[in-house]
Parts: structure tokens; C-alpha cells; sequence
């Protein structure tokens, strides 16, 4: 083998440098099929059955993608002046060739002023535009309307929503409904894999289309709020295209910020420790190599990055180069000790004592991100399996391109580069109070566990973004007055199709009938006159709106009389169908027997527990509804990203458990020692559970980021503690005392250690700048446990070493 590898740099190494060079270039030029995502699709659970059902519900009930402009006045929002500016953005906006429609206060019928009758509403459908109509007069019914309170207007009467619906694509639709229809079954033969590859294809170039005029029609909505002058008026933009837009402008600034961040530290970093520009270059090239090799894989096999992947890159740079440093500090060893060896022959010593350890390495942080899959979060499961890809990636470039790059250069023997005086410091420590260490990190290992047993993953989608960002502005303003921003459907079914009235009755009224005529029976009025008051009874409780909110409307009209089944059948049957399509439709499915309650949940209440409200809701259900001609379910975002939460806490407890019992296996495996592996892997079990502890008494949530601290905090701190046993054992057979060995570590592997952990520390530190909360508290809290786990493996790894295995 050594006389194999040594031909090989001896003689074609420029052939073998040129090779890699063209594997780099394809990829490199790859690059420019880079792509983001930042969509629903990205933020669900893989295989969710509630996600099946809300599908059915927005194919059955129909919805367009949208857009929200709010406006705030600080007094009143309804003047003849904020109505005029308001009506002329309006006029605009619809001007648009992308738009479908808008709606929008001038829209909300209005049903009680000038003392209409219910036979009025047949002819005539009054607005606050009517001429006429008294603005004091309408605002009043808007802010008592079952309807419209807190929907268009909100409750102190000082803001209004306008609602922006795109044109739907028709192809893009029937794509979604194709694609649906095959994920959801539970089989899948040779003709569906072929059809759905097909679909795929043509979904994800039709998204990508779209996702570009998304982008266009956003910023024409954002330069014409910019030319208006609204005075007053406080504009603000919202809506889920919106949020997926800005986010993709998040992640975009957040990797070029992390890159451009993470690339200055590791400079820094390496001016420091080496001290000259042709080592810097030597150790920088293979983390730019194996950074460019990563982006331009994961952009060959069009693999998209998302809000939770997006720091890969710093991720791939700080990775890359702890194992670089780890490599290069141990070929200038060689190369100040064996002096009368030529260079290539201390490169192959130098791959030949550290491919072991580096491969251990590389492995133990490939299964801690492999473990991510367990989530079943799709950016959590990409994120987790796109490390694990670099990692691969990082060990090829680290033992094939970096030993080619040092042989071209004929280095002398180092200086002794830069040193950190708490060397001296550590080692008495670790001679002097051993019994004192271990009594500290026992002491930080039971605060972290009791601290462990209060974290908990509810918390706000509002609250993952700065209080700065147009997200935040727009999501809060709808939660505190317009409604609430988390959805929630109650879909009620109903299984008996008989009806109390016969056909005579509507001939008396000279009128024809169909089978709708049957349906608006006065059992059904009550029961979802029931539920309504039932959802609206929590304190959390933004907008309801349901077949209720009409009927009641209705009855004010009727000098607050119920109706009775024949009443409601002919007011169904009277009502103007444009006002039919408006408050009656989107709460009714005739033809499928089933009404609809949409609730939207105010995602900041301080109250709010959302998996006790929906387990809450179910008991409720099941206590009064648990009746065989009634089938009641809840279905919308607020299930879904219920599901996600409580997912997260699950897999935190699996990805634990699993990396935890992986890693310890493999180092046994790599050392032949359960108590060499036991002593491996205490201290990075503790820095886990000090962050996770730290979190849990702070009552920070778990998220779609932090959920990945302890894993990657133990599969990548178990990399330091492999480099530092690996050299002990080498060390200790050449000295056989505890003390000497422990010297030796600390001024070599120690080196080594210090410098890459300072690196990843200051790089993840790197993180606070971003726009995402969930980013931000992975970059702290990651940044404090690799700090606790260096600690621990410079003091308390040799003396667990000392008191377990030497003792």
C-alpha cells in the first residue's frame, strides 16, 4: 500500500490534482441549479393522514392563493379620506392582469341599515358604497355583524383587511390534484412510479414558474404601497405567498451572511494558529474544495435547500476545516520530528495515523444527522441526510485533495505556531482536582437533567421571526385585530339524508325546489349554532364564522325570530346568488351532506396550549356528538402544525436515544473498550443535556432548528474526544504514565482540539445575525454545549481515562 500511494504522489500527482479539478469544475458549473424552498411543502410531516384530509377539504370547498394588505389608522379607519385612498389602491390592484379578484370592505353587504327587510336583500344588496349610506351607520354594523367583526374590520375599529386573490393556473391545479391522488396510495405499481415521475417533473418546473411570478406580483404590490401616499395610514402585507417569498430572501441573505461570516473566521482562525499565508492556503483550499463539491451535488440532483438547511454551508466550511486542522497539525508534527524523511513519505505517515480517527469521526457525526430522519419533518429529514452527504464529501476531499496539495509544496519544519497559555492551566487542574471535576460536571449533568424535564415545543409560528421583519408586523396586526392568523376547520358530516317537508309546500309558495331545498333543516341550524358558541367560548379564540354567523344575521333581520325548516329552505332559495357564493358556500357542502366551521386561533395568546385545545376539543366532541348519524372532525394548519410540535418532542427523545446507543457503539468498536467508550462519550452527554436543561428552565420551546442541538452537539463534540483518546492510547504505550501522556495530548491532539472548537464556536456564533428566531437559539445554545464539551474533553475525558480505564 505505502509503496503504492507514494508512486502515486512521486509521480502523477499533477495527473491525479488535474483529475479532481475537472470532478470539481462539473459540479462547480452545476451551481447555477441552485434552488430554494421555502413553501407549505417544506414544513410538514412526511405521511401525515390529517394532511390527507385537509387536502380533500381545500379541493372541495376551493381556495386561491392570496395575498393580505392591511391598513391602520390611529382613530378610525372608516372616513370619507382612508376610504378614498383605500378605494384607489384598490382600483390599482385590480388592474393587475394577475389578480382574480379582491375583497375588501367595500364588499361586506350591508343588511341592517335604512331599516332593510329580509324581501329587501332579494332586489337590492346595500355596500358603504351605495350612495347615501351613512358611514357612522355602517361601521356600527360592521363591528355588531356576526359576519364581519374582527374579519374586515377589527373590534376598535381602526383597521381593515383587503384580500388579494391570484388568478389560479389551471394546469398548476390539475398538477397538485394528480400529484395528491398518488401520494396518497398506499401502494404504488410500475405504471403509478412512472405517472408520478412524470407529474413530479412537471410540478416542480410549473412551481418553479410560478414561484418567479409569486415573487414579481409581491414586489408590484410592495413598489405601489410604495408610491401611494397613505398618509396616516399604516400599511402592512401579508399572506402564505408572501411568507414564503421573504422567507427565500431570509435564507438567501442568511447563506451568503454565514458563508461570507464562517469564511472570515476560519482566516482568522488559521492566521492565528499557523501564522503563515501558505499554510492558510494549504488548509483553506480543501474546505472551499469540499464546499464547492457539496453545493454543486446537491444542486445536480436538483436537491433543494430550505429554511432549516440553509446554514449547511457554514456548516460545511467549520466541518471541513476541524478535520483539516486536525490533519494538518498532525503532518507538522511528523514533519518537525522526522526531519530526514522526504515529504511525500511524511504524508503517507500522516494519512496512515489519521484516516482511522478522522473516518470514526466522520461516522460518529454522519449518524448523529442521520438520526434527523427520525423527525419525519421533511426539512428536518433533508437537513439531516444533506450533513451526511457533506460529511462523505468532506473525508474524500480531506484524504485524496488535501495530501495532493501538500505534496506540491516543499515545506520546512514549523514554527510552534500559536499557543494557548490555558494549556498549563488544564493540565494542573487534571493532575491537581480530579475529584473536583468530576464532582462539577456530575453537578451540571443532574442541573441539565432537571432542567430537561421542562422543555416543551409550544410556540409561536409569529414568534420565529424578528419583531423588524414585515412578516411579524403583518401575522401580528391580523392575530391582535383581524381575526387570528392559525386556522382551524370542523367539518360535520351528516349521515341522515331524510327530510321533514313535503313537495307540497314549496308549490303553495309557487316556487320550485331541488334537492338544496331539503337540506337547511332547523336540527342542523342548532347543532352548528352550538358548536359555533363553543369555539368562540375560548379565550384564544379569534374569528369564527359558520352557517350560524349567516342564520344569525338573518334573524336580526327578522326582529330576532328563529326560523323555522321551511323559512330557511325558502331564504336559501331567495338569497341573490352572488350573496349566496359569499357567506353561504364557503360554509356548506350540499351535495356531500356536510357543513363547515372555520375558527382562526390567535397564535399569541399566552393561554393558548394548542395540543390540549385540540384534545380538549375532541373530548367535547365525543361527549355530545358520539351519535351515529353525525361524524365531526378538525382538520387545518393548526392540526398540522400540532402534529409537527408534537412530533418534534418525540423525535428529540428518539434522535436522542439513538445517537446516543450508535455513537457508543462505534466506539467500542473503534477502541475494543466499553469503559474506554463509556469515558468517550460522558462528556458530550453532559454538554447535551446542559443546553437541553438550559432550555427547559429559560422555557425556550423546542423548533424546527433546535431539535437538532443534541444530536449534532454529540456528533461532532465525539469528534474531539476520538482525536484526544486516540492520541492518548499512542502516547500512554510510549510512556505508561498518566501524566506525561496527558502533557504530550494538550501540546499536540490538544492543539488541535482548541483551535477547531474555537472555530466551531465562533462559527456558530455566526448564526445570531440571521432573521429566524429557530436559527439564531440553534447558533447560541450549539455555540455554549461545544464549549461545555471542549471543557469536558480536555479535563474531564483524562480523568475518566485516568480513574475508569488506569486506575
Amino acid at each position: 500500500m505505502k509503496q503504492v500511494y507514494l508512486l502515486l504522489l512521486n509521480n502523477y500527482r499533477a495527473q491525479i490534482l488535474i483529475l479532481l479539478l475537472l470532478i470539481f469544475s462539473f459540479f462547480i458549473y452545476n451551481i447555477k441549479y441552485f434552488q430554494l424552498d421555502a413553501s407549505s411543502d417544506s414544513l410538514i410531516l412526511e405521511q401525515d393522514n390529517d394532511l390527507k384530509k385537509y387536502r380533500t377539504v381545500v379541493n372541495d370547498y376551493g381556495t386561491n392563493d392570496f395575498l393580505i394588505v392591511t391598513f391602520s389608522d390611529k382613530e378610525k379607519i372608516i372616513t370619507e379620506k382612508n376610504l378614498s385612498y383605500i378605494k384607489s389602491f384598490i382600483n390599482q390592484v385590480n388592474s393587475f392582469s394577475w389578480v382574480e379578484n379582491t375583497q375588501s370592505i367595500f364588499d361586506a353587504p350591508l343588511l341592517e341599515v335604512k331599516s332593510q327587510k329580509l324581501t329587501d336583500l332579494i332586489n337590492e344588496v346595500l355596500t358603504i358604497e351605495t350612495p347615501g349610506i351613512d358611514l357612522a351607520q355602517a361601521e356600527k354594523e360592521l363591528l355588531n355583524s356576526p359576519i364581519f367583526k374582527n374579519l374586515i374590520i377589527s373590534e376598535d375599529s381602526t383597521s381593515t383587511a383587503l384580500v388579494i386573490n391570484f388568478k389560479k393556473d389551471e394546469e398548476y391545479e390539475i398538477l397538485i390534484k394528480e400529484r395528491d391522488k398518488l401520494s396518497g396510495l398506499e401502494t404504488l405499481g410500475e405504471n403509478d412510479l412512472q405517472l408520478k415521475s412524470i407529474i413530479d417533473k412537471k410540478y416542480e418546473a410549473k412551481k418553479k414558474k410560478i414561484d418567479k411570478e409569486r415573487h414579481e406580483n409581491i414586489v408590484q404590490i410592495r413598489t405601489l404601497i410604495n408610491q401611494f401616499n397613505f398618509a396616516d395610514l399604516k400599511v402592512h402585507l401579508g399572506g402564505v405567498s408572501m411568507i414564503a417569498d421573504d422567507t427565500i430572501s431570509f435564507v438567501k441573505n442568511d447563506i451568503i451572511v454565514f458563508g461570507v461570516g464562517a469564511l472570515i473566521f476560519i482566516l482568522l482562525v488559521l492566521f492565528i494558529v499557523f501564522r503563515s499565508p501558505l499554510w492558510m492556503f494549504i488548509c483553506i483550499s480543501n474546505c472551499v474544495a469540499s464546499l464547492s463539491l457539496m453545493i454543486g451535488v446537491i444542486s445536480f440532483i436538483q436537491w433543494k435547500v430550505t429554511v432549516i438547511s440553509s446554514n449547511f454551508i457554514m456548516l460545511m466550511l467549520i466541518l471541513s476545516l476541524s478535520m483539516t486542522v486536525h490533519i494538518v497539525v498532525r503532518y507538522r508534527q511528523m514533519l518537525a520530528d522526522n526531519s530526514q524523511l522526504s515529504n511525500n513519505d511524511i504524508i503517507f505517515l500522516t494519512v496512515n495515523k489519521m484516516y482511522k480517527p478522522c473516518l470514526f469521526a466522520a461516522l460518529t457525526t454522519i449518524f448523529a444527522f442521520a438520526t434527523l430522519y427520525t423527525s419525519g419533518i421533511k426539512p428536518v429529514m433533508d437537513f439531516g441526510l444533506m450533513m451526511c452527504v457533506g460529511l462523505l464529501i468532506t473525508y474524500f476531499t480531506s484524504f485524496i485533495f488535501l495530501p495532493i496539495v501538500i505534496s506540491f509544496f516543499n515545506l520546512k519544519a514549523p514554527d510552534s505556531g500559536f499557543k494557548l497559555n490555558v494549556n498549563n492551566y488544564l493540565e494542573r487542574i487534571v493532575v491537581k482536582y480530579p475529584n473536583s471535576i468530576l464532582l462539577i460536571f456530575t453537578f451540571l449533568l443532574l442541573i441539565g437533567l432537571l432542567g430537561s424535564t421542562k422543555l416543551e415545543v409550544e410556540n409561536s409560528f409569529i414568534d420565529y421571526f424578528k419583531k423588524d421583519t414585515e412578516i411579524y408586523k403583518g401575522m401580528k396586526l391580523i392575530d391582535d385585530k383581524l381575526g387570528g392568523t392559525t386556522p382551524l376547520d370542523i367539518i360535520i358530516n351528516f349521515k341522515d339524508n331524510t327530510n321533514s317537508l313535503d313537495d307540497d309546500d314549496f308549490i303553495d309558495f309557487g316556487i320550485d325546489y331541488d334537492s338544496s331545498d331539503y337540506w337547511f333543516t332547523k336540527d342542523k341550524i342548532d347543532l352548528i349554532k352550538t358548536f359555533h358558541d363553543h369555539l368562540e367560548s375560548y379565550e384564544f379564540s379569534g374569528k369564527v364564522l359558520s352557517l350560524a354567523s349567516v342564520v344569525r344575521t338573518a334573524e336580526k333581520l327578522n326582529d330576532n325570530n328563529e326560523f323555522d325548516t321551511l323559512e330557511l329552505s325558502v331564504l336559501y332559495k331567495k338569497l341573490p346568488s352572488s350573496l349566496k357564493e359569499q357567506i353561504i358556500n364557503p360554509y356548506v357542502l350540499i351535495d356531500k351532506n356536510q357543513a363547515r366551521i372555520t375558527m382562526r386561533i390567535i397564535d399569541t395568546h399566552p393561554s393558548l396550549k394548542r395540543s390540549k385545545f385540540i384534545n380538549d376539543l375532541k373530548t367535547y366532541i365525543n361527549n355530545n356528538y358520539s351519535i351515529n348519524d353525525i361524524e365531526i372532525s378538525l382538520v387545518g394548519i393548526l392540526i398540522l402544525y400540532n402534529n409537527m410540535l408534537e412530533s418534534l418532542f418525540d423525535s428529540q427523545i428518539k434522535s436522542l436515544l439513538i445517537v446516543l446507543f450508535g455513537i457508543f457503539i462505534m466506539l467500542y468498536i473503534l477502541f475494543r473498550s466499553l469503559k474506554i467508550a463509556f469515558a468517550a462519550i460522558v462528556p458530550n452527554i453532559i454538554a447535551c443535556f446542559v443546553i437541553l436543561g438550559t432550555m427547559g428552565m429559560m422555557s425556550i420551546p423546542l423548533d424546527l432548528m433546535t431539535i437538532t442541538i443534541a444530536a449534532i452537539t454529540i456528533g461532532i463534540a465525539v469528534d474531539n474526544c476520538i482525536h484526544y483518546i486516540y492520541r492518548y492510547l499512542e502516547y500512554f504505550n510510549e510512556t505508561n504514565d498518566h501524566l506525561k501522556t496527558v502533557i504530550k495530548c494538550n501540546e499536540t491532539v490538544g492543539v488541535a482540539i482548541k483551535n477547531t472548537s474555537f472555530t466551531i464556536i465562533a462559527g456558530f456564533s455566526i448564526l445570531i445575525f440571521s432573521n429566524f428566531f429557530p436559527t439564531i437559539y440553534f447558533g447560541i445554545f450549539t455555540s455554549i454545549a461545544m464549549f461545555v464539551a471542549l471543557t469536558g474533553s480536555l479535563t474531564l475525558l483524562p480523568t475518566l481515562l485516568q480513574k475508569i480505564y488506569y486506575k
